[in-house]
């Protein structure tokens, strides 16, 4: 009985070491024969899916930013709400980056005060305009708000290609 758990035990360790040299020298991958094209697959880096996006997207001579979220020009302090803009007037297949500059003020005692500022970035495209979301309970106080929405559009490599800006104005009660 004895020798037949040793037997056992051999048998186990030496697939075990069979199992972890495989997996060391890459033995049992699968081989692609490139030269057909058949089977073959290939991993983008977020620079070449960035420049395929954009290879033919432009900005038309009308495009134009809009904030459209939230909807509602009323809301309470401290109520959840998303934030959004959107860039109209893409033409042609691919995207952009955008960076987004958002800016709040808020008119308390008669007075506009810078309220607070957020920065983000997003992508932006012909079939996908929504641009610079966040949602965020930040607004506390009560008054008349504007929010202000500034982006630059920039190609792969970080050339600008547009600067927008929109605002809009909401009550806080």
């Amino acid at each position: 009985m004895k020798k037949d758990k040793k037997i056992v035990i051999g048998v186990v360790a030496l697939l075990l070491v069979m199992f972890a040299w495989g997996r060391l020298t890459g033995a049992g991958e699968e081989v692609v024969d490139d030269t057909q094209g058949v089977g073959e697959e290939k991993t983008l880096s977020p620079e070449e899916v960035l420049e395929g996006m954009e290879e033919s997207a432009f900005l038309s001579d009308q495009a134009s930013l809009e904030i459209i979220s939230p909807e509602e020009d009323v809301f309470i302090p401290r109520q959840a709400r998303m934030w959004q803009g959107e860039l109209k007037g893409i033409e042609g297949e691919g995207g952009f980056m955008a960076d987004c500059h958002w800016r709040f003020y808020l008119n308390e005692n008669n007075d506009e005060v810078l309220y607070k500022e957020m920065e983000n970035r997003s992508s932006v495209s012909k079939e996908s305009p929504k641009v610079c979301a966040f949602t965020s309970t930040f607004i506390e106080s009560r008054g008349e708000l504007r929010a202000e929405l500034e982006i630059q559009v920039k190609k792969m490599g970080n050339e600008v290609v547009g600067e927008f800006k929109a605002e809009r104005t909401y009550r806080v009660e």
